[in-house]
């Protein structure tokens, strides 16, 4: 079996599937939400936001540590070290965000005045 039987890309060897396929735990959550099944959305959601947590600490905190780190900052002249750090910056962002989503929604541990106060936009 080659990669194209395979189903995967000559360059980067990742499956090559749609976009939904790729992305199914977010489209599961949205239908979840859709369907007003607030619990088991939260439930979802956090575990994908947790999981995905442990993949950062565990395989990209490492590699960013060892290839990009070493490079900085005269590297971020060169987009093979500037968008790795924008990709860090962001999803840490994203993270964080979610991570704060989190205890707001499911825990008193953020105070009050710190909550989100209308869910809904």
């Amino acid at each position: 079996m080659n990669w194209v039987t395979a189903g995967l890309t000559e360059n980067n060897a990742l499956p090559n599937r749609d976009w939904k396929e790729r992305h199914s735990s977010l489209r599961n959550g949205a239908t979840i939400l859709r369907r007003q099944r607030f619990t088991a959305h939260g439930i979802c959601q956090s575990t994908v936001l947790l999981l995905n947590a442990v993949l950062i600490a565990t395989i990209m905190l490492r590699s960013f540590r060892m290839q990009v780190v070493p490079q900085l900052p005269h590297g971020l002249a060169d987009p093979c070290y500037l968008l790795p750090v924008v990709h860090a910056v962001l999803g840490t962002a994203a993270e964080a965000l979610g991570l704060y989503i989190i205890l707001v929604a499911a825990t008193s541990a953020v105070p009050e005045p710190l909550r989100i106060g209308n869910w809904k936009f």
